[in-house]
């Protein structure tokens, strides 16, 4: 399966986070955009400390910690393009009064959002990772 089919697969079974996070059609139809805007900046705050972590990682030379973290950054990237093109859509849908296409478009917002706070945490993983390898050369641990 290619990547883009696995992601809209996962937007659309991952409908719920929107609930979690209240973005539901009950919230009005004047907060669509405003919801989306939040989102989006939090999904696009995601990505710029991933940058910063690739940036940093790049600096130390760790060939393999630097491909575990582009690798997570592409996806979150890609997450990134989808909902800008969502909240573009959403603005759409309002001034059409599509108030069902709006919603599912926040909602693919918001489970890009969910996704990219995964890839994030997966980032760290991929730190703690490499300093375990790193560490566990140097520790002697002894009992007595």
């Amino acid at each position: 399966m290619s990547f883009p089919l696995i992601l809209t697969l996962s937007l659309i079974f991952e409908g719920t986070a929107l609930a979690q996070r209240g973005a539901s059609g009950s919230q009005g139809k004047k907060n669509y955009g405003r919801q989306a805007t939040e989102t989006f900046n939090e999904l696009s705050d995601i990505s710029r400390n991933v940058d910063k972590i690739l940036e940093d990682a790049g600096k130390t030379g760790d060939m393999e910690q630097v491909q575990c973290i582009s690798s997570k950054q592409a996806s979150i990237n890609a997450l990134l393009d989808i909902s800008e093109q969502a909240k573009f859509s959403i603005d759409t849908s309002i001034a059409k009064k599509d108030f069902v296409r709006a919603d599912n478009e926040l909602r693919k917002i918001a489970v890009s959002l969910s996704k990219a706070q995964q890839f994030s945490t997966e980032v760290e993983a991929c730190l703690a990772a490499t300093t375990a390898t790193q560490g566990g050369e140097n520790t002697q641990v002894s009992v007595d």
